[in-house]
């Protein structure tokens, strides 16, 4: 990072611990106008960690218990335990007999009436076929959320790969190209999504209202961020055109996909005592995560 850049974050640090501490201050304000630029999304909403933006997202849907949510079974573990603590079923998918990747076919093979939304991890190195995953979706009325990791300005056939999905979530903490401690975000275009995500993250309040402790019955969580993170990011965002395309679209680690079905957080009885249908999954269920040596 540049001398000026060092010297600009110090001064807005210091702006914010002279002034009013708090969580939703002018620099959180400021940052929901510019933080959706580099993701191609309209909306953008800061939260203190990217498994608490998907679960925003997820709450802000409406989706919980008796609701199925489709998960690639090479996957972030945030996917599906996010699911599971909003209640909903994670309904494992196979990934593709070409890469990582969740697999179409799957994906509709595990549809059922009560499925209500696909979440995909999606990375410049590995890809899924976003665009007929996004079709599909559209035409049975299921929202696709994205999971980028570190990833923006990612593109799909010339267009960001955000306009294929209805929300999205990315990952904002140190590793990443924002680096700003523990911190994560969520995108949208639709702005009475956005409106529901931010009263799920800010204990129930609509933007602008700093007393009702519910909004259309929703009583959040305090998933905000600190003044001073939002601060570094107005500045980071900013110079965000000025990186190249690789370190753009870099960010995701490979390690951070787990095989989730073998996972002791969906073996353990707890949570196959209290999501009521979480079973063991066995390896001819999904043969080509076995292929490409993941399981």
């Amino acid at each position: 990072m540049k001398n000026t850049d060092i010297n600009l974050e110090k001064k807005s640090l210091e702006e914010v611990l002279g002034g009013a501490w708090g969580t939703i201050g002018p620099n959180f304000v400021k940052l929901m106008d510019t933080l959706g630029k580099p993701y191609g999304m309209k909306h953008a909403l800061a939260t203190f960690s990217v498994t608490a933006a998907l679960e925003a997202v997820l709450r802000g849907l409406e989706i919980g218990y008796g609701d199925e949510v489709l998960v690639s079974d090479w996957s972030l573990p945030s996917d599906s335990s996010v699911a599971v603590a909003v209640g909903a079923t994670p309904v494992f998918c196979d990934v593709c007999e070409t890469a990582p990747t969740l697999c179409v076919k799957s994906l509709q093979d595990n549809v059922t009436a009560k499925t209500k939304a696909v979440i995909i991890d999606y990375s410049a190195e590995n890809p899924c076929d976003i665009k007929s995953i996004s079709a599909y979706c559209r035409e049975k009325k299921i929202y696709v959320i994205l999971n980028l990791g570190g990833y923006f300005g990612v593109n799909k056939d010339g267009k960001k790969v955000t306009e294929y999905a209805d929300a999205a979530v990315a990952d904002m903490s140190e590793g990443t190209a924002f680096g700003v401690g523990y911190a994560g975000a969520a995108f949208t275009n639709d702005k009475e999504m956005f409106d529901s995500f931010f009263a799920f993250h800010n204990c129930g309040r609509p933007f602008g209202e700093g007393c009702t402790l519910s909004f259309g019955g929703i009583i959040g969580g305090d998933l905000r961020i600190d003044e001073w993170q939002a601060s570094l990011l107005v500045a980071r965002v900013g110079n965000v055109g000025k990186l190249s395309a690789d370190e753009a679209d870099s960010g995701a680690d490979e390690k951070r996909f787990v095989v989730m079905h073998r996972q002791p957080l969906i073996k353990s009885e707890y949570y196959k005592t209290y999501t009521g249908s979480m079973r063991e999954y066995k390896d001819k269920e999904f043969p080509n995560v076995k292929k490409f040596g993941l399981a």
